[in-house]
C-alpha cells in the first residue's frame, strides 16, 4: 500500500523520484502527529521497495525509461 500510496504523492514517477520526493511524503504523517511507527514504517518499505527494484529491475528500467534506479534514503 504504501509503494501505491507514494507512487500517487506528487514526488514523481517510481524509477524517477528522489530523497527529497520521499521525504515530503514521509513528512505527512510526522505532520499529521501519528505515531513515529507510521511514518518509520513507510521509511522501511520505500527502502525495501527500492533495495528489490535496483537488485532485479535496473536493467530494464534503465533500457525502457533511460532511467538509473537510485536508492531513496529518507532523512
Amino acid at each position: 500500500m504504501t509503494v501505491f500510496e507514494f507512487r500517487q504523492s506528487p514526488a514523481a514517477q517510481l524509477w524517477s523520484a528522489a530523497s527529497d520526493g520521499a521525504d515530503r511524503f514521509l513528512a505527512e504523517p510526522r505532520s499529521a502527529g501519528r505515531a513515529v511507527s507510521i511514518w518509520a514504517g513507510r521509511a522501511g518499505t520505500l527502502v525495501q521497495f527500492y533495495d528489490f527494484a535496483i537488485a532485479r529491475y535496473q536493467g530494464d528500467v534503465h533500457a525502457m525509461t533511460g532511467h538509473v534506479l537510485e536508492q531513496i534514503k529518507p532523512k
